[in-house]
């Protein structure tokens, strides 16, 4: 794979076999990576008797641009897929039908990306997105934090642990675990942000990475309690809660979004606040929902020293209108009025992992999958060229948005070393 100058690769995963599949599928090469020209191959090995198997493949997740029949009764076959010189760059996502001797049929999927240092994003960034965001985190600094502290039993004599609540905007609250080490003065810090959902925070990750020296601090995405019963978080998932990300596409100051970035906005200003942090390290940490708001975060805050996304979400909300297969939560559906995508698009533009990309200053660690459908593989792409900041990548073949099988252990490996890299 050759790699731009903004960012090195430093470990792909090597594929395994995924073993509950009723077909095998890996990437001929290894990597799932390709050059412009070259033809992208996967083995296809069945692990049981078939009585047909046939497969598409979409460019970018959305157009199929190849399909047809292949061989059910051989043990292992190569699928080769020249690709049109038209197309220079790209995610290929490929989609195997089994059908098994009962008659039932199973979905199997493989991944490639074409050129990925080629990709760009589809769309520029709002005018005024930078002056939208600095009044944002303007009056959220103009306002008191109002802190509400409880010390809580950590279960870690070395740890001091804290439930917070901080103030933000229009009466919104954040909410957070909040831990240190007991022994010393001054600690890196750490803004742990979460995946998507409703759910209750464990006070278990922030008491294990302060008891590694951290400062630390764990954000609820939502203005929730951090601890309530499952009941709870139940009714607010499927009430006021659901389809929350979506909530408010229309108007930029109604977004849910909005409210889940000023939280973690202003956790961590209360984290940079404290006497305990060092003043030097900060790093931003999550997956999915979490990697995006490590993303977000790192560009808008300039003390971060460095962003740690794993399968980042947010990226390419509107990418639909541009033949790309969107990042969740995906604003603009292809089948929605004009009005409605040009608005959503417009809207989505304020909140586009993309667009916060462009203004990371610290060095990133990012892992991302080329079978997942949830954060797809060009959007990645896209918000890694626009980091202008030394950028390590870690590529998974066989990965889909879920760890499965092994799938993401060359990403989870490799952040343990960059997580001790950036604390010092």
């Amino acid at each position: 794979m050759k790699l731009s100058s903004s960012f090195c690769c430093a470990a792909l995963l090597l594929p395994c076999w995924l073993l509950a599949a009723v077909v095998e599928i890996q990437p001929a090469n290894g990597s799932g990576v390709y050059e412009k020209g070259d033809v992208p191959a996967w083995e296809i090995k069945p692990s049981e008797p078939l009585t047909a198997l046939n497969y598409e493949l979409k460019m970018n997740g959305t157009t199929v641009i190849h399909s047809g029949p292949l061989d059910p009764n051989k043990t292992e076959q190569t699928l080769s897929v020249p690709i049109e010189e038209t197309i220079s760059e790209g995610w290929l996502f490929l989609e195997v039908t089994a059908t098994k001797e009962n008659g039932k049929t199973e979905r199997i999927y493989g991944g490639a990306i074409i050129n990925p240092q080629a990709i760009r994003p589809l769309f520029d960034a709002p005018a005024d997105f930078d002056a939208f965001w600095k009044e944002k985190q303007a009056s959220l600094r103009a306002i008191p934090f109002s802190p509400q502290i409880q010390e809580v039993d950590s279960g870690n004599q070395k740890v001091r642990l804290f439930d917070v609540t901080l103030q933000t905007l229009n009466g919104s609250k954040a909410h957070a675990w909040l831990a240190y080490p007991k022994e010393g003065h001054s600690f890196p810090g750490l803004v742990l942000l979460q995946w998507a959902g409703v759910y209750p925070l464990k006070k278990d990750t922030v008491v294990w990475r302060a008891s590694q020296g951290w400062l630390v601090i764990n954000v609820m995405p939502h203005d929730l309690p951090l601890s309530e019963s499952s009941d709870f978080y139940a009714k607010q998932k499927s009430g006021p809660l659901a389809g929350y990300a979506t909530q408010g596409q229309t108007n930029r100051e109604d977004a849910y979004l909005l409210g889940l970035i000023l939280r973690a906005m202003r956790s961590t200003d209360y984290l940079c606040s404290l006497p305990q942090w060092n003043g030097k390290t900060l790093v931003t940490y999550g997956a999915s929902q979490g990697g995006y708001q490590s993303v977000v975060i790192a560009g808008l805050d300039e003390r971060v020293s460095g962003m740690i996304a794993h399968i980042p979400a947010g990226c390419e909300l509107s990418g639909v209108l541009g033949g790309r297969r969107m990042g969740w939560p995906g604003w603009t559906r292809a089948d929605a009025p004009t009005e409605t995508q040009a608005i959503t698009k417009e809207v989505g533009g304020y909140f586009d992992a993309v667009n916060f990309a462009a203004r990371v200053q610290a060095p990133a660690f990012i892992g991302l999958g080329l079978i997942d459908t949830v954060c797809p593989a060009t959007g990645v792409f896209s918000m890694i060229s626009q980091l202008q900041s030394p950028t390590e990548l870690v590529i998974m073949p066989q990965a889909p948005h879920q760890e499965k099988g092994g799938t993401h252990a060359a990403y989870y490996q490799r952040s343990k070393e960059v997580l001790v890299e950036m604390q010092q």
